[in-house]
């Protein structure tokens, strides 16, 4: 009975050891891979007592010839997404969008950051999309 227990007890303790590591190879294996674009990440928050967000693009990517990173700020109506402003820059090798815009409370905001790298002849090459947090005003 002790020699059952004593291996029961290993047992629980690999399998509780070997979990936070299935989960990281999990987790990784959804994250998009990229060839051109290094890094991309989109930020969003909203002043609540004036209704001013700070929306934020940022992309840096590793060859091609020319990017072009847009910021949209979204606002969810209850069905679906709506763009209600959106800022471009095409400077390379990495791009800042840093931009406010006032907004109106009772609806959920996020930010939507899209990069496009492009070769010389203007063929694209890759495209990438990520979303912020999203905020309820």
């Amino acid at each position: 009975m002790k020699r059952f227990l004593c291996i029961l007890l290993v047992v629980i303790v690999v399998a509780t050891l070997a979990a936070p590591v299935l989960a990281a190879v999990n987790e990784s294996s959804v994250s998009p891979r990229y060839t051109y674009i290094q890094g991309m990440n989109a930020g969003l928050v909203i002043d609540e007592n004036w209704g001013l967000t700070d929306c934020t693009a940022s992309c840096t990517v590793y060859g091609g010839d020319s990017i072009i990173l847009t910021c949209s700020l979204q606002q969810y109506n209850g069905s679906y997404w709506t763009t209600i402003k959106s800022w471009t820059s095409t400077t390379k090798p990495s791009a800042l969008i840093m931009k406010n815009y006032g907004v109106y409370s009772g609806y959920v905001y996020r930010v939507k950051a899209s990069c496009s790298v492009y070769n010389a002849s203007g063929k694209l090459l890759e495209s990438g999309t990520c979303y912020s947090h999203q905020v309820v005003y």
